[in-house]
């Protein structure tokens, strides 16, 4: 174990020592290497001190070689530098003359361009005086031949009414001398036939105490044997002669009484008769036909005795005679007049109050054909035969909405259909206008279309005229608003320049030349709406005879602004002189922010706008400024500048 011990410090001390050996071995090396370095350092740093003080000289002497060039070099420079100052000084001299030649120039041509404008402007101002009184001269002459035939047509319209009314107070006095001279025939004929009644009355009685006392004898002579002839006391006492036997109470057997002489077969013996030979008894007014009095008599038998002769006829006695009296009846006539009347002014005639059948019949006939409705004349005649009063009848066919059963149409569908437009009004909350007022309204507006000659809204039916016009009142049109309306239309549209009629259909596609008229006599189109399009559309037509565009909202626009067609027409002649320019500016400048078009023309020119106006201005100083640069003078002063900088 010992031995082992040993052994293990020997190695370790060997171990020891050869470590030591090595590190001895390594100092000496490391030792060896860095004495080697420096050495090596120092012939480097030798080396580069020497390269350096070369260097050193080298550059010293290039940089005296660079100062004495440098010196030559600011020499020439200098001369150089007086050299184009003084070709920078002729240079200025010869742009101050280009610029004072150039302005003068400039100068010459915006005179030259305001003196073409000036031209321009005066000739378009002639040119429009000259148009404007050519149309005002146009105008006046159409207005003037509208005004003739207006007048002519109320004078005419005044004359055939005056001449209605005079035939109408003609017929109306006739009428009433008519019916005054029948009530006097009839009254009279009345007189008479009641004296005749009267008489006959008196005839009979008379008869009847004859025949009483005929009786009596014929009883007396009986009594005694009828050995008396019965008829002799009764031919006796009736101025007659005869014989027979009597049988009791009648008297037959044989009895041969004449009867009396009655000549006109009245029933009336002559001697007795007021009439004997049968005069006329019937009213002689040959306008009414009379139904007079009538006899009925039934002859019983008996009383004949056996020879067969006649009894006397006694109405309403012993002998058997039965009378039946017919109470007179008058038919009056009815007056034929179908002819139209027409309405006399102030309306229809009053109504006569109550029921004289002729005398009504006469007048609601005459009412009626005033509005148009001679058709209704049966239906009047209907009503007054049921009974109803003249004032009932015609509230009936004004105002009655129940079924008529004759015609299965209410009682008032023809008036209200004829005056339909007052329907309307009410329906629509406004008053109704009398038959008069209706009417009158109606012959304006037919007036008004013939004065302008718009025939074509008038029809030779009556009925469709009616139509037409209900739809107007209907609309609460007055014969002025009518009148306006027409004029507005043909006036400022259809005989205007053809631009605005072009605006205006381009504005409102839904129009065509047929329904223009139609279109301003809507009710449905206010009058004050229909003028504002009208203006509209003559600031488009001015706008298109310029060669510009035009659109219903910048033009209504303009037109709500207070432009009129001479503004419009001035002004759009501004815009189209200015815009080719101004727009051609606009593209050239646009970093100036200025887009000046049509519609900044229209605000500068129509409405005073002082921005567009500044706009304009701008571009035109742009422009001026620019044509001034572009002389040369700022670009040669720049290059002056740049090549003194930093020069001294």
């Amino acid at each position: 174990m010992s031995k082992i011990s040993d052994a293990f410090e020997a190695a370790k001390a060997l171990e020891k020592k050869i470590a030591e050996k090595l590190a001895a071995d390594k100092a000496a090396k490391a030792a060896a290497e860095k004495a080697a370095a420096e050495k090596a350092a120092k012939a480097k740093a030798d080396k580069l001190a020497a390269d350096k003080a070369a260097s050193m000289q080298a550059t010293a002497d290039k940089a005296r070689a660079a100062a004495a060039k440098a010196e030559q070099e600011a020499a020439v420079k200098a001369k150089a530098l007086e050299e184009k100052a003084a070709a920078t000084k002729a240079a200025k001299a010869k742009a101050d003359k280009e610029i004072a030649d150039k302005a003068a120039a400039e100068k010459a041509a915006r005179e030259k361009s305001d003196k073409i404008a000036k031209d321009k402007a005066d000739k378009v101002a002639a040119d429009k005086a000259a148009a404007d009184k050519a149309a005002a001269d146009k105008t006046a002459a159409e207005k003037k031949v509208r005004d003739d035939a207006a007048a002519k047509a109320r004078t005419d319209a005044a004359e055939a009414k005056a001449k209605r009314d005079a035939d109408l107070k003609a017929a109306m006095e006739k009428n009433a001398k008519d019916a005054a001279a029948k009530k006097e025939a009839t009254a009279a004929a009345r007189v008479k036939r009641d004296a005749e009644l009267a008489a006959k009355a008196a005839a009979r009685k008379e008869t009847a105490e004859l025949a009483a006392k005929e009786r009596g004898a014929l009883k007396a002579g009986a009594a005694i044997g009828g050995t008396v002839a019965a008829g002799v006391g009764a031919g006796a006492l009736l101025g007659g002669s005869g014989n027979g036997t009597g049988d009791g109470v009648d008297g037959t057997g044989g009895g041969n009484v004449p009867p009396p002489i009655d000549t006109d077969g009245d029933g009336i013996p002559d001697n007795i008769d007021a009439t004997p030979n049968g005069e006329p008894k019937t009213n002689p007014d040959t306008s009414t036909d009379t139904s007079t009095t009538t006899s009925t008599t039934t002859v019983e038998s008996g009383g004949n005795g056996t020879s067969g002769g006649p009894d006397v006829m006694l109405p309403d006695g012993d002998g058997g005679v039965t009378e039946t009296e017919v109470t007179p009846k008058v038919t009056p006539e009815i007056i034929p007049d179908n002819s139209p009347v027409d309405v006399p002014p102030g309306g229809g005639p009053d109504v006569p109050k109550g029921n004289d059948y002729a005398d009504a019949l006469a007048m609601l006939r005459l009412i009626f054909e005033q509005y148009g409705l001679g058709d209704l004349a049966g239906t009047i005649e209907s009503l007054l035969k049921s009974g109803k009063s003249a004032n009932e009848s015609l509230m009936i066919l004004k105002y009655d909405k129940s079924v008529n059963k004759e015609t299965g149409q209410a009682w008032n569908s023809a008036y209200s259909n004829r005056f339909a437009g007052n329907v309307a009004r009410v329906n629509n909350g406004l008053n109704a206008l009398s038959e008069a007022q209706y009417m009158a309204l109606e012959d304006s507006y037919a007036e008004t279309l013939k004065s302008y000659g718009i025939t074509s809204m008038l029809s030779s039916d009556r009925k469709t005229n009616e139509a037409r016009f209900a739809t107007y009142i209907a609309g609460d049109i007055s014969a002025t608003e009518f009148a306006d309306r027409i004029k507005t239309v043909e006036d400022r549209v259809i005989n205007a320049n053809p631009e605005t009629l072009s605006a205006l259909k381009q504005f409102y596609p839904e129009l065509t030349d047929k329904d223009l008229v139609a279109y301003f006599l809507d009710p449905k189109e206010v009058l004050p709406v229909l003028k504002q399009k009208t203006t509209a559309a003559e600031i488009g037509g001015a706008a298109l005879g310029q060669g510009l565009t035009a659109d219903v909202t910048t033009a209504t626009d303009l037109a709500k602004y207070g432009v009129d067609l001479a503004g419009a027409r001035a002004g759009y002649a501004n815009v189209a002189e200015v815009l080719p320019t101004s727009g051609k500016l606009s593209n050239i400048y646009q970093e100036a922010g200025i887009d000046y078009t049509q519609k900044t023309g229209e605000e500068e020119f129509m409405k005073n706008n002082v921005t567009a106006a500044e706009q304009r201005k701008r571009l035109k100083s742009m422009e001026r400024a620019k044509f001034m640069g572009d002389s040369g003078v700022s670009s040669q002063a720049g290059s002056l500048n740049r090549s003194i900088q930093g020069a001294f």
